[in-house]
């Protein structure tokens, strides 16, 4: 019984109700950036995986994954920039089509 009624105060705690008091849009918004997010973050993963099990010479290997995270950080700070407002839906849909095909086609590179 203690678990349900955890449960039920985590339903009712603030952050649940921030949750629920998005509109869809923002709703939307924070998925999209979240996806994209976890899809830069198993690249970036799976680079440093190849680079640890190179053969390069170690201050190669640490050059590499250097840039790895940069890159990293340069598109977790550009889908972070990618908002989708209520007015103007129908632009930023396309905004973040071409952006989705940009880092699809960025992700493929990588693999």
């Amino acid at each position: 019984m203690s678990e349900i009624g955890s449960i039920i105060e985590d339903i009712d705690s603030k952050k649940w109700k921030k949750i629920k008091a998005l509109n869809i849009c923002k709703a939307k918004s924070l998925a999209y950036s979240l996806v994209k997010v976890v899809a830069a973050y198993r690249a970036t993963v799976a680079e440093l995986k190849d680079i640890a099990e190179s053969n390069d010479v170690t201050d190669t290997r640490k050059s590499k994954c250097k840039e790895c995270i940069c890159n990293f950080e340069s598109k977790f700070n550009q889908i972070k920039q990618i908002k989708l407002d209520a007015d103007d839906v129908d632009e930023q849909k396309d905004d973040v089509s071409s952006e989705i095909d940009r880092l699809r086609l960025t992700n493929e590179e990588l693999l």
